[in-house]
């Protein structure tokens, strides 16, 4: 990997946590943890429900 993905990698991090800022899991209480895994962005949540609810942001995001 070059410094150029390096830096496309950070940046597209932190677009991620900015947009999922502040969301928490309603039964849970949690956020969920945003991550650089192999290359590409992780995201964990607590359960299936929050899942889905973030990938609807993300939908509504375009991402």
């Amino acid at each position: 990997m070059n410094l150029f993905d390096i830096d496309f990698d950070k940046e597209a991090l932190e677009h991620y946590q900015e947009i999922l800022n502040g969301i928490t899991c309603e039964i849970h209480k949690e956020q969920p943890h945003i991550d650089l895994c192999n290359g590409g962005i992780e995201i964990a949540t607590c359960c299936e429900e929050f899942r889905k609810k973030i990938n609807e942001i993300l939908d509504k995001n375009d991402i």
